[in-house]
């Protein structure tokens, strides 16, 4: 099973984006800048024993990146770059 959710905090003066890729036990993530041109600045790999554990690592990622009380809040939305 492959799951992707990629996103973008409107809010940040060069738009970040954070994208994440679950793919059995792993997860990749890639995040970066949108504005004026994209730019990856970091880009990881993060492997665990099992996919229940990668996919609670994703979920928790992206509850954590959307949570409303941070300094950056990131939104989902279904445009992509990576």
């Amino acid at each position: 099973m492959v799951r992707s959710k990629f996103l973008v905090c409107k809010e940040s003066p060069k738009k970040a984006f954070y994208n994440l890729v679950l793919s059995g036990d792993k997860v990749l993530k890639v995040s970066g800048t949108t504005h004026p041109k994209q730019r990856i600045l970091d880009r990881r790999i993060f492997k665990f024993g099992d996919e229940s554990a990668a996919e609670k690592f994703f979920n928790s990622k992206i509850k954590e990146k959307s949570r409303a009380n941070r300094k950056r809040v990131y939104q989902e939305t279904d445009f992509a770059f990576c």
